[in-house]
């Protein structure tokens, strides 16, 4: 349970890498990648939002979304796309953008402490906002 809502985990997909494609050669991975999706979201029709930890996730996620018409009718949030990148995938969609400069500063800080044999936080928030896309 999350804040008290019942979590099944027949509607996670947790067998994507959260890093494609990186180069030619992982080219292939996405027709198989898209193919899954296609079939996770056939076999799931009661889904109203697709949540994805990484924007090349979200936007083939869209991609299978807009191939069956269901770009409009369901909506996608996703972490870390790209301020200034590429265009934002569709009025249904909201990202969470985390500010990555400052988990990275979190994380040597931790690091620099674990070296000196000091204990580090266990938990440190980082800010992040929420963009919701309008077309």
């Amino acid at each position: 349970h999350a804040a008290g809502i019942p979590v099944d985990g027949a509607y996670f997909k947790r067998d994507m890498d959260a890093y494609l494609p990186r180069n030619d050669d992982d080219e292939v991975s996405i027709p198989t990648y898209m193919r899954e999706l296609s079939d996770f979201i056939d076999g799931h029709p009661d889904i109203t939002a697709f949540f994805a930890v990484e924007f090349s996730i979200a936007k083939l996620t869209y991609m299978v979304l807009e191939e069956k018409g269901l770009e409009k009718e369901k909506a996608l949030v996703y972490f870390d796309g790209f301020t200034g990148g590429p265009a934002p995938l569709s009025r249904r969609c909201l990202h969470v953008l985390q500010d990555q400069y400052q988990m990275g500063v979190a994380a040597m800080r931790s690091l620099a402490h674990i070296i000196r044999g000091e204990s580090a936080p266990e938990c440190e928030y980082v800010p992040y906002s929420f963009v919701e896309i309008e077309e």
